[in-house]
């Protein structure tokens, strides 16, 4: 009964948190859409278009109880989310490229980073 409810309040938590991301990603890619100049780009495509199709992949993973669709969804969605967020993170402690910031002028790779190993820390908890 126990690891029912905690598998239950796991989806319900990846659903919350991608869902979140998901949103205020997607008022990102809105700006870069209207004005441009807001994400930096991944092969000539905006990043934040590519992380917010990888924020619906984690959320989309949560609305099926099918163990291989579920699991191929947030692995994708979360895989594009950490990766790209390291490889923001990595290059904005570098100095290399920026990282579009909140409007206190903080890094959001870095928030995208913390919010995918969460992701992942609760799909281990899912899978237990």
């Amino acid at each position: 009964m126990a690891l029912r409810a905690c598998v239950r309040i796991s989806r319900l938590l990846i659903a919350l948190v991608s869902g979140f991301a998901l949103w205020n990603v997607a008022s990102l890619s809105l700006m870069e859409w209207s004005s441009g100049g807001s994400c930096p780009s991944v092969a000539g495509i905006p990043a934040c278009y590519v992380v917010a199709v990888a924020y619906l992949l984690v959320f989309m993973s949560t609305l099926t109880n099918k163990k291989p669709l579920y699991r191929r969804l947030f692995i994708a969605g979360a895989g594009i989310v950490v990766g790209l967020a390291a490889i923001g993170s990595l290059t904005q402690v570098m100095g290399i490229a920026a990282c579009p910031k909140t409007s206190t002028g903080f890094p959001m790779c870095y928030i995208s980073l913390s919010i995918g190993v969460l992701l992942i820390g609760l799909f281990v908890m899912r899978e237990k």
